[in-house]
C-alpha cells in the first residue's frame, strides 16, 4: 500500500506538471529554474548527477532581535557540498561528509571512507519531467523549511559573536527561551530574489515560525514570525590550492581528518581560510592583484558612518603591501538595486536590532578547500550608539549643552578630543570606534581569529576586543588615544602568512620565515588558557591596569551626574548602560588580573623553539596582582557619591528599553524603587571573589606550591581576603559596604567547599578554613541590630555547611550581561 501510495502521488506530480508546463517561468543559469505561479512550486532543471555543488543559507529577513535568533545575514544551514543523485523517480540531494577525507590513499580508500562516514540526505525530489539526460524535480520542499533548525533550536545559553550558525544568528545574546513550530502553509518561495546565473542559481523562501508559548516583542503578532531564509547553489571554482594552518598563528579555521595521513603522524589537518587572490604580474615584488577583494557596503549606512567604515577596511591595504599585494581591498557602495545576498559579491551589513548586539565576520567558504567564495560582514548599528555612550559617560557636559551643568565640569576634570573625521568630539569617539570595528570583522572575512593577547606588544591586532584607552592628564580624563587608528603588528604577519605569494616548492619554508619573524618582532599569539589572552584589557601588565583604572574610575564618578544627560533627557536614564561604564570602569581589569592568580603563561611552541612551553606566573606578579584586586573591594572604592545616589531616580514609564531577553542597559539592581548601592557593591565582590575561587585555580595554587620558590598558596590567598573583608570600617555606609564583601567572600569560600569539582586538598584547606571563621563569626557581636543579624546568618550558614555539605544561594547580582562595546 505505501509503494502504491508513493506511485500515485508521484504520478499526480508529473500530470500536475504537464499540464501546467506551458505556463511556467523559466530562468537560465547554472541550475535552470522553472516556476510555477499557479501551484506555487519551483522546479530545477538538472542535468549532472553525482556532482559536486556548492550550497549555503542564510537569513535573508531576520526577527530583530539577537535574543530571538533568526537573525538577518546569519548563517544558517549550509557551507557544505551537495550532490544530485538520481534514483527511479526521485533524486536525492546528498550533503557529502568532509569531515573525514581520503586524501592521498587511492581509490580504496575513498571506498572504505565512504562506507564508514555517512552522509546527510536533505532532501527526495519527485521527477516530474525526464529527457535527453536530463530531469525536472520539484525542488519546493528542498527549500520550503526550516534549513536553520530554528524550530529546534535548544532554547537558553549565550554566546560571543564573530560566528556564524547557531539558532540561525541568535547566538549573539540570551536565547528567549521560546519555542517556535515551522509552518510550511505560511511559507513559500520568494520570487524576487529567486534568481539564476550562469555560476550560480539563488533561491529565496518565505518563512513562517509559530511560537508554541510566549513570543517575540519585535513582531506584529508575538506567536508569529515570519522572516526569509536565502539559498545558494554555486559551481565549485577549481584551480585553488590550499595553504596549511600554524597554530603558532591565528590563520585557520578549515580542519578535518585525513585517514591517509602516515601512522606516525596525526590525522587531523587544518587549512587556511582565506580568499584567492593572485598578482597580474608573478613577479613583482609589490603588485596589483588580478581581482582585487572588493566589498559592497549596505546602501542603509548613513554618512558620516559610512566613510568611516570605508576608512577602517582600507586600513587592511597596509598589511597586504607587506605581502605583495597593492590596493588588494576595495569597498564600493551598494547600487540600492543590488541583490545582497547574490554569493558573487563580499558584502557589508548594517544590521539594526531592538537591543545592542555583537557585530560580525566571516564567508561562504568551500569546504573542500578553505577559499572563501563571499565575505559576509554584519555590522551592528548600535554600536556607533554605545561608543557615544562612553563619551557622554566619560565627558559629561562636553556634548550638547550640558544637560544641565554650568559648563565648568568639563573645564575642571577633562581634556579635549583632537579631530578624528568631524569636529564633533563626541562623533569623533563614534567614529573612530565604527572604523577600527569594521577593520575587526572584515579581519574576519578575511580569514582571521580574534587575537586577545593584543594588548601584550601595545595595540599589535585590530583583532581584539577593545575598550577605550583613558589617560589622565593633569587629572583629567584624556581619550585623545581612545582606540587605535591603523592595522597593527601582528595583523600584518597574518596576511603575509595567508597571502603572500611563494615560488615553487619554497611555501613551506617562506611561512616558517613568517612565524620566525612574528617571533623575533615579540608578537604573541596564546591559547585562551594562557592569562594574557583577555578581551578588553589594554596595557600589557595586568598590576599597571588596574591600578590606572582605578584611579581613572575615581575621576569618572566624580564627574558623573546629571551633566551626562542632555537637555530635556529625563533623570531616569541615569541608571543605564552610563552609569555602569562608570562604576565598573575597571571591570576588565579586574577579569585580567584574577587570570594571573594561580595562572601560567602558555606558548604555542614547536619542536626546536626555544621559547618555554609553559611558564607559572611569577609569585611576586600574582601578590601584586592579589593586593589591587584586593584594593577594589575597600569600602571608599565601592561608594557611590550620595549626591549621584540622589539622583539616580526611577525611569520613566515609556522610556525606551529593550523588549527581548535580559535587560541590556541596566544592572539586575537598577530598575527598582531606589537604585540599590549595596547590591552594585555585591556584584564588584563577585567580579573578585567567584573568579579567585574557581576550583582549578584553586587546585593549581596548591600544585604550584610544589613547583614554585616561594609561590603564592591558597590559604595565602584566603588570609589576604579574610583580612581585607574583616578590616575594621569606619562610618554606617562603610560598614554598610562592608557587609557585602564578607557576605560575598564567605558564600563564595563555602560554595568552593561544596563544588563536586573540588579537588581533596582544595576541599581540606577550605574547611578548615570554615571551621576556623565559624569560631571566628561565634564569638563576634556588634551595635548594629543589621551587622549583628548578619553575623549570626553567617555563622548559620557556616554551621550548615560544616553538618552537611550545604553551599548558601549565591547573593552577589551578575554584571550586566554583555559587555558594552
Amino acid at each position: 500500500m505505501k509503494l502504491r501510495g508513493l506511485l500515485l502521488f508521484l504520478s499526480a506530480a508529473v500530470v500536475c506538471f504537464a499540464l501546467h508546463a506551458q505556463n511556467l517561468e523559466r530562468k537560465d543559469g547554472f541550475i535552470p529554474l522553472l516556476w510555477d505561479e499557479a501551484q506555487g512550486k519551483l522546479y530545477f532543471e538538472i542535468a549532472q548527477f553525482d556532482k559536486d555543488i556548492l550550497y549555503f543559507s542564510e537569513v535573508a529577513k531576520g526577527s530583530g532581535s539577537g535574543s530571538v535568533g533568526l537573525e538577518w545575514a546569519a548563517g544558517g544551514e549550509g557551507g557544505g557540498i551537495i550532490q544530485f543523485q538520481r534514483v527511479g523517480p526521485r533524486v536525492l540531494v546528498i550533503e557529502k561528509n568532509l569531515r573525514f577525507r581520503s586524501g592521498n590513499g587511492g581509490a580504496g580508500l575513498e571506498k572504505t571512507m565512504d562506507a564508514s562516514f555517512p552522509d546527510s540526505i536533505l532532501a527526495s525530489l519527485p521527477i516530474v519531467k525526464s529527457e535527453a539526460g536530463k530531469v525536472v524535480v520539484d525542488a519546493t520542499n528542498l527549500v520550503v523549511r526550516d534549513a536553520p533548525n530554528f524550530a529546534s533550536a535548544p532554547a537558553g545559553g549565550r554566546g560571543e559573536g564573530g560566528g556564524r550558525g547557531g539558532r540561525g544568528g541568535g547566538d549573539t545574546a540570551a536565547a528567549s527561551g521560546v519555542a517556535w513550530r515551522f509552518d510550511p502553509a505560511r511559507s513559500a518561495i520568494y520570487l524576487p530574489r529567486t534568481k539564476a546565473f550562469p555560476k550560480n542559481t539563488e533561491v529565496e523562501v518565505t518563512v513562517t515560525y509559530e511560537a508554541q508559548s510566549g513570543g517575540a516583542r519585535t513582531t506584529p503578532q508575538a506567536r508569529i514570525l515570519t522572516g526569509r531564509l536565502h539559498y545558494s547553489f554555486v559551481e565549485p571554482p577549481s584551480g585553488y590550492t590550499p595553504r596549511e594552518a600554524d597554530p603558532r598563528i591565528g590563520v585557520g579555521g578549515l580542519r578535518f581528518s585525513d585517514y591517509s595521513a602516515s601512522n606516525s603522524g596525526s590525522t587531523t589537518i587544518e587549512w587556511v581560510r582565506r580568499h584567492r587572490l593572485e598578482k597580474k604580474d608573478p613577479n613583482a615584488a609589490i603588485g596589483e592583484p588580478k581581482q582585487p577583494l572588493v566589498y559592497y557596503l549596505d546602501a542603509s549606512i548613513p554618512e558620516p558612518t559610512r566613510s568611516a567604515i570605508k576608512d577602517g577596511v582600507l586600513w587592511w591595504n597596509k598589511a597586504f603591501e607587506a605581502a605583495g599585494f597593492k590596493n588588494a581591498v576595495e569597498i564600493r557602495d551598494a547600487p540600492l538595486d543590488m541583490d545582497i545576498m547574490d554569493v558573487r559579491y563580499n558584502q557589508i551589513y548594517w544590521v539594526d536590532r531592538d537591543e545592542r548586539g555583537y557585530s560580525t565576520g566571516g564567508g561562504l567558504t568551500d569546504p573542500r578547500t578553505g577559499e572563501i567564495i563571499a565575505a559576509r560582514v554584519r555590522l551592528e548599528s548600535d554600536r556607533v550608539r554605545t561608543a557615544s555612550r562612553y563619551w557622554q559617560s566619560y565627558m559629561p557636559g562636553a556634548t550638547g549643552g550640558g544637560g544641565g551643568g554650568d559648563g565648568r565640569q568639563q573645564e575642571e576634570f577633562f581634556a579635549p578630543l583632537p579631530t578624528y573625521s568631524s569636529p564633533d568630539s563626541e562623533q569623533q569617539l563614534s567614529l573612530l570606534r565604527e572604523a577600527l570595528l569594521a577593520a575587526h570583522e572584515v579581519g574576519h572575512s578575511l580569514g582571521f581569529a580574534h587575537n586577545w593577547d593584543s594588548s601584550i606588544n601595545d595595540r599589535a591586532s585590530v583583532m581584539e576586543y577593545p575598550s577605550p584607552r583613558i589617560k589622565l592628564t593633569n587629572g583629567k580624563i584624556d581619550l585623545t588615544d581612545a582606540y587605535q587608528k591603523e592595522i597593527g603588528a601582528y595583523d600584518i604577519m597574518m596576511v603575509r602568512y595567508a597571502y603572500t605569494e611563494f615560488p615553487k616548492n619554497t611555501e613551506k619554508a617562506g611561512l616558517n620565515a613568517i612565524i620566525a619573524d612574528m617571533r623575533r618582532q615579540g608578537l604573541i599569539f596564546t591559547p585562551s588558557t594562557d592569562p594574557r589572552w583577555n578581551r578588553y584589557d589594554d596595557l600589557a601588565d595586568p598590576a599597571e591596569y588596574l591600578r590606572q583604572t582605578a584611579a581613572q574610575r575615581k575621576v569618572l564618578l566624580q564627574g558623573y551626574g546629571p551633566n551626562v544627560l542632555k537637555p530635556g533627557e529625563p533623570y531616569g536614564n541615569l541608571r543605564g548602560i552610563r552609569l555602569w561604564m562608570v562604576y565598573l570602569h575597571h571591570r576588565w581589569a579586574i577579569d585580567t588580573g584574577v587570570r594571573y592568580i594561580g595562572g601560567m603563561y602558555h606558548n604555542i611552541v614547536v619542536k626546536g623553539e626555544t621559547l618555554p612551553p609553559t611558564e607559572i606566573v611569577p609569585a611576586a606578579k600574582q601578590r601584586e596582582v592579589l593586593g589591587l584586586l584586593l584594593d577594589t573591594l575597600d569600602p571608599a572604592n565601592l561608594a557611590i557619591p550620595e549626591p549621584l545616589l540622589a539622583s539616580l531616580t526611577t525611569a520613566v514609564d515609556n522610556t525606551p528599553r529593550p523588549v527581548s531577553g535580559p535587560d541590556l542597559e541596566n544592572f539586575e539592581m537598577a530598575t527598582g524603587y531606589a537604585f540599590d548601592h549595596l547590591s552594585a557593591a555585591r556584584t564588584i565582590a563577585g567580579l573578585v571573589f567567584q573568579q579567585l575561587f574557581e576550583p582549578d585555580k584553586a587546585a593549581r595554587l596548591i600544585s604550584f606550591a610544589d613547583r614554585q620558590p616561594n609561590a603564592l598558596t591558597l590559604p595565602e590567598v584566603i588570609e589576604a581576603c579574610s583580612r581585607k573583608v574583616w578590616a575594621p570600617a569606619q562610618g554606617a555606609m562603610n560598614k554598610s559596604l562592608q557587609r557585602q564583601t564578607q557576605r560575598v567572600f564567605v558564600e563564595e569560600l563555602m560554595t568552593l567547599g561544596a563544588h563536586p569539582a573540588a579537588t581533596p586538598d582544595v576541599k581540606a584547606v577550605i574547611m578548615a578554613e570554615v571551621a576556623a571563621l565559624h569560631a571566628k563569626v561565634a564569638g563576634m557581636k556588634d551595635a548594629d541590630p543589621v551587622t549583628d543579624a548578619h553575623l549570626r546568618q553567617m555563622e548559620r550558614d557556616l554551621q550548615r555547611l560544616i553538618q552537611n555539605g550545604t553551599a548558601p544561594r549565591r547573593s552577589a547580582p551578575p554584571a550586566p550581561v554583555m559587555a558594552p562595546i
